[in-house]
């Protein structure tokens, strides 16, 4: 069972979790990501895929969970990451590719192959980033896929 809740904790969705993810977008996914997390890898200290660039921090994330009660500066102030047991609150979003800097989440990227970004979740990534520096992207698989290496830019949307 899966269940949604907004910043202030009332359900706004409530349903049985399917896996549904197609497999065209979790190869896009995972290409994408691992453009960015073979940046990682090197011995440089800062990194670039396409138009974007980053100082390497704490890494590049796929599919990671953010909750109510979790805070901005993600590994540093949340607490029960690591223990499964932990109450952190509803889950509020989950973006494809995270990548950090400086002890917060600086880009979000979301695949998506036929609809958008919902304006429910991107409300929600904003209020849970209030005064922090956030950049959101869109990109549709098929521009990910079209590619055989990593491009020296790709079409994106930034959302946020």
């Amino acid at each position: 069972e899966l269940r949604i809740f907004d910043l202030t904790g009332r359900e706004i969705m409530k349903k049985e979790f399917i896996e549904r993810e197609s497999f065209k977008h979790k190869l896009a996914k995972e290409l994408f990501g691992s453009w960015f997390m073979d940046q990682e890898k090197g011995n440089n200290e800062y990194c670039s895929v396409a138009q974007f660039a980053w100082r390497k921090n704490q890494g590049v994330h796929l599919e990671l969970k953010f909750y109510l009660n979790d805070d901005p500066y993600y590994f540093e102030n949340s607490e029960g990451l690591l223990d499964s047991k932990f109450d952190r609150g509803p889950l509020l979003f989950v973006p494809d590719i995270c990548i950090f800097h400086k002890g917060t989440p600086i880009m979000l990227f979301e695949v998506v192959c036929t609809n958008p970004v919902s304006n429910e979740k991107k409300k929600r990534i904003e209020k849970f980033f209030n005064g922090f520096h956030i950049e959101v992207y869109e990109i549709y698989a098929d521009e990910i896929l079209r590619h055989c290496s990593i491009p020296e830019k790709i079409n994106v949307r930034q959302i946020i």
